[in-house]
């Protein structure tokens, strides 16, 4: 199942894959373990506050809508929540999914990026199995997990850039190959006026059974 997406959005992106051609092969991910690959420090509003059963969730999206989503396995990265959280690490241990991987071509078809795009989020795993999913529309739970929180920020994996800065690219010109967090600055418009890379990630409490969406702009799940 593939969701749906916020059409003004994926237009911006829409125009960079005229020319793209099936999704490529993707990369085998690394292993786990001690071995951290990247890492970023996330934050909750002074004064909120999470359950025990408080967990983080990465979901990978293709911006363009042509392949499903893709959960990151739980045990390919490890956080420090605690139940009053106001700064917590977390170490990803893994590549994304090869599912997880698309690309984008450039309107001339000379240029592509290899990429992965993870909104994250915090869910309650009131069942206690460790596990999320989802099912549904606008990236609707599954099970009796329920979101908590989600994040104007999104994590992002590239595993092929662009040749050449494209000045034009939605996620900004020039997206170096490996992890980074993007902060997209939209001022309650469309299209990001400035796109910060590796600035933290603050959690905006929204609880509910889809995904929370906090930004203005690039919003992958809006109806």
């Amino acid at each position: 199942m593939v969701l749906k997406r916020d059409r003004r959005s994926l237009i911006l992106v829409a125009a960079y894959a005229l020319c793209a051609g099936a999704c490529g092969n993707g990369l085998t991910s690394g292993s786990s373990g001690n071995q951290t690959l990247f890492s970023f420090f996330s934050s909750l509003p002074a004064g909120d506050s999470l359950p025990s059963t408080a967990r983080l969730g990465v979901l990978w999206t293709d911006l363009l809508q042509r392949q499903p989503d893709v959960l990151m396995p739980p045990d390919w990265f490890s956080t420090n929540i605690g139940d009053s959280p106001a700064v917590f690490g977390t170490n990803v241990y893994r590549l994304p999914p090869a599912a997880a991987l698309f690309r984008i071509d450039t309107p001339d078809g000379r240029d592509s990026i290899e990429m992965a795009f993870g909104e994250l989020f915090l869910f309650e795993d009131a069942d206690y199995n460790g596990t999320f999913k989802v099912d549904r529309p606008d990236a609707g739970t599954a099970q009796s997990d329920r979101y908590l929180a989600g994040a104007p920020q999104a994590i992002v994996y590239v595993a092929r850039s662009f040749s050449n800065p494209q000045n034009g690219f939605p996620l900004g010109a020039s997206l170096l190959p490996g992890y980074s967090t993007l902060f997209f600055n939209c001022h309650g418009g469309q299209v990001p006026d400035e796109i910060i890379q590796n600035s933290g990630v603050g959690f905006v409490m929204q609880p509910g059974e889809n995904l929370p969406e906090i930004r203005t702009c690039m919003r992958t799940h809006s109806p």
